[in-house]
């Protein structure tokens, strides 16, 4: 049991200012803002070798080194078979504290980046992550942190892990699943409510209750089979998913609203799940594929994610299409563009824009979307810069297995794309104003691609899902 719960005999009144202030903080300006000086890092994770690294941005010095902490599991890994960086990923909250797992280990843990650029794992706490974390989430006021694992205790049992950020104590939460797929987590709501997918369902859970045992859902929502990749939006009171027919989202309603008093959706008093639409992957002529890998824009109300439509064989892959698809949940309706030819790893954001990369025979390229909805140039490449090849990337007709591969990042404000070059032993860093390139030396060699995230200290995200 949490000792917070007593907590949650704050008036209303109390509690939905707190959210009101705390969300209000959570939409980054649709124009990329800049950074406070000498507060950006970004932080470079080998999971190969348990050590975590941090470069001040811009001058990219390493600041520290944090020994024997793993930001991913060391396994095996999609496309190249040397190792993957975390699933559910991090989030960066404010005052350089970075919440994530270390699946070894098999804790959730907190890193804190110190304004001299000093790490440190403050606290930590058991977990259960019988393959890896998932999907991992917080809510509006970060007062708790959920992550489900990979896998349950069986095919018909998923696993969530809840954090109460002010102690720092775990309870894990079984819950059982109508289709063998994975769980996906949300958090929002006065007081707090866990919603999590179950396969073919997402579930509202009252988490005062839940801790309780009590797995009775107070609303539940149908979804389509095939999920992957969670989002949840602040602005526009929306959540869902990925799915095979398309991404579902589904309608948060306030059942029992304060007279006079308006606060944004995901921080109403007894929010529920309403209706659920799906928003079609094939639009604008383009057809194939799913959105595994979802990111809401700093907007609070576009949904963005790449497909990629591969070719008949492993052989082909640098003839795999990769799109961008776009979604409004405001108007409910999307965009596909085709942004090139090859791998395209995890994509990542800022204020304002998302930098995706695009591994392939021909060069490898960082690509910029505009993503500002004012912008004349709303939802066109912003600019591309050319990346130096990797020593043992992918090779033009053979199999990706046992070949390199990269990962993207992004400060907070757009101002700096990240791409990392596997067991190179160094990343490059992009000026998304000017487009130069410059590469920084890593002390391991980052084997299987690594795990980057730009952080601010003084930032708030935009997006209260794990990246």
């Amino acid at each position: 049991m949490f000792s917070s719960h007593r907590r949650c005999g704050r008036t209303a009144l109390a509690a939905l200012a707190l959210v009101t202030a705390a969300i209000a903080g959570l939409v980054v300006p649709a124009r990329p803002v800049a950074a406070t000086p000498g507060t950006s890092f970004v932080l470079v994770a080998d999971p190969q070798e348990r050590k975590v690294f941090s470069y001040r941005v811009p001058g990219m010095q390493l600041a520290d080194t944090l020994h024997d902490v793993g930001l991913g599991v060391a396994g095996t890994g999609a496309n190249t078979g040397l190792g993957s960086a975390t699933h559910s990923g991090t989030i960066a909250l404010t005052g350089g504290r970075v919440i994530g797992t270390d699946d070894t280990r098999q804790e959730v843990i907190e890193i804190r980046v110190a304004a001299t650029g000093r790490l440190s794992v403050p606290r930590r706490t058991s977990a259960r992550l019988p393959t890896n974390g998932a999907w991992a989430a917080v809510d509006p006021l970060y007062r708790y942190f959920a992550v489900s694992s990979g896998s349950g205790v069986d095919e018909s049992t998923g696993l969530v892990n809840i954090v109460d950020l002010a102690t720092f104590r775990n309870h894990v939460v079984e819950l059982p699943l109508d289709l063998d797929e994975e769980v996906h987590v949300y958090l929002g709501g006065v007081p707090v409510k866990l919603f999590a997918s179950v396969g073919g369902r997402i579930l509202a859970f009252p988490l005062s209750r839940l801790l309780e045992g009590d797995l009775t859902p107070s609303s539940e929502s149908p979804l389509n089979p095939g999920s992957h990749g969670p989002f949840v939006s602040p602005v526009t009171g929306k959540l869902g998913l990925t799915t095979a027919a398309g991404l579902d989202v589904v309608d948060l309603t306030c059942v029992r609203a304060l007279p006079g008093v308006v606060v944004p959706r995901l921080a109403c008093p007894h929010l529920e799940l309403g209706r659920r639409t799906t928003i079609p992957w094939n639009v604008d002529g383009l057809s194939g594929s799913q959105n595994f890998r979802p990111r809401l824009m700093s907007d609070g109300q576009t949904v963005v994610g790449a497909l990629g439509v591969a070719p008949p064989t492993a052989t082909q892959w640098a003839e795999t299409r990769q799109d961008v698809h776009v979604a409004d949940l405001t108007s409910g309706t999307a965009r596909r563009f085709t942004l090139g030819r090859g791998i395209a790893p995890r994509f990542a954001s800022g204020a304002g824009l998302a930098a995706f990369v695009t591994v392939h025979p021909s060069g490898d390229r960082l690509h910029l979307l505009d993503t500002r909805r004012s912008s004349p140039t709303y939802l066109r490449l912003a600019g591309n810069a050319a990346l130096a090849p990797m020593a043992n990337g992918p090779v033009a007709g053979q199999p990706t297995a046992g070949r390199e591969r990269r990962f993207v990042a992004m400060t907070p404000d757009g101002r700096y794309a990240f791409a990392s070059h596997g067991g190179d032993g160094r990343f490059s860093v992009v000026d998304t104003r000017s487009m130069s390139v410059r590469t920084v030396a890593v002390p391991t060699a980052l084997r299987g691609g690594g795990y980057l995230v730009g952080i601010d200290l003084a930032a708030m995200p935009s997006d209260l899902m794990a990246r």
